[in-house]
């Protein structure tokens, strides 16, 4: 089943292409639109067609950087069905929390950093939960709260499915500033697939993140770096940003060491960030020392590679 989008509207035609679902709207002002009318022929009563037209109305939108009404009587009723309120958050967290695992809550605490209490759902929880959620990240981000470490991650996950660059910034934003912990920044990064559609526009947000003197907002730079940017194109610039750090929290240089690390295990980059760690390297004992270690650790080096890593270790301050 495909969707016809158009200016005014979404269609499903037949094989004869005569219409036989359609979703109709119109530009209200310059922020919002209004669904006028949804139409489902006979044959195709009881399938929730109406349902999806409406739901890819909203999408297309919310798309278009607008914000959505109804006059039609179902989209009317369906947009308030599906609209987020602290009633409804409350009643999915308390839902959300019955799949809680308190064994895996309690190793959590021992390798998580955080001032937030840990439920114990499980990532892969999540994870399914965020891409469900997504479908209308707006209501949801606008309402959730961060009670618990759970609710932080959930909401940094969701953020991480926006497909639409600005909105993903938008929220982004917002995220960082509740972010405590290693894991909030791990979790949500590699799965903004919004980034790899935006690299140019988001190296320059990147450059900004690497400079903050906060511990998590400069390590969300680079963890995008990493799973993003090891590439010719970027490298002489991530040296660079590596050199001028002046950020030495543990969980960023942490992040610097790691990304460093990775770097060294891609038969491609191998020589290129050797020349870097034998001549231009001006990174603190600590980060140098630590990247070379998690290097030599890696399967993905040879024997040979990793006693010449050992050359360029720090062994006095």
């Amino acid at each position: 089943m495909k969707f016809i989008k158009k200016e005014d509207g979404i269609y499903l035609k037949d094989d004869n292409k005569n219409i036989i679902a359609e979703i109709n709207f119109e530009k209200k002002n310059k922020d919002t639109y209004n669904i006028y009318h949804t139409f489902v022929d006979d044959s195709l009563r009881g399938q929730g067609i109406a349902s999806k037209l409406v739901e890819e109305a909203v999408k297309e939108i919310k798309k278009r950087g607008c914000k959505v009404e109804a006059t039609c009587s179902y989209a009317k009723a369906w947009l308030e069905k599906h609209k987020w309120t602290k009633e409804k958050y409350d009643r999915y967290i308390k839902e959300l929390f019955t799949k809680k695992d308190e064994k895996y809550a309690k190793f959590h605490e021992h390798i998580i950093n955080t001032n937030y209490k840990i439920v114990g759902i499980r990532v892969p929880i999540l994870q399914k939960e965020a891409k469900e959620l997504s479908k209308d990240y707006e209501g949801f981000l606008e309402v959730a709260e961060d009670n618990t470490y759970e609710e932080v991650m959930l909401y940094g996950l969701v953020i991480s499915n926006i497909k639409d660059y600005k909105e993903y910034v938008k929220y982004l934003k917002k995220y960082i500033k509740l972010i405590d912990s290693w894991a909030l920044v791990d979790s949500f990064v590699p799965k903004s697939k919004v980034i790899k559609k935006n690299l140019e526009e988001n190296w320059e947000l990147v450059k900004k993140l690497t400079k903050s003197k906060k511990e998590f907002e400069s390590r969300v730079g680079y963890i995008m770096i990493l799973n993003n940017y090891i590439d010719n194109k970027y490298l002489d610039e991530v040296f660079e940003m590596m050199n001028n750090n002046t950020n030495t929290t543990y969980y960023n240089e942490m992040a610097i060491a790691w990304l460093l690390a990775e770097i060294l295990t891609k038969d491609e980059y191998y020589k290129k960030a050797v020349k870097y760690l034998k001549s231009n390297c001006k990174l603190d004992k600590f980060t140098k020392n630590k990247a070379i270690q998690k290097a030599r650790e890696s399967y993905r080096i040879s024997k040979e590679q990793k006693e010449e890593l050992l050359k360029y270790k720090i062994i006095k301050d």
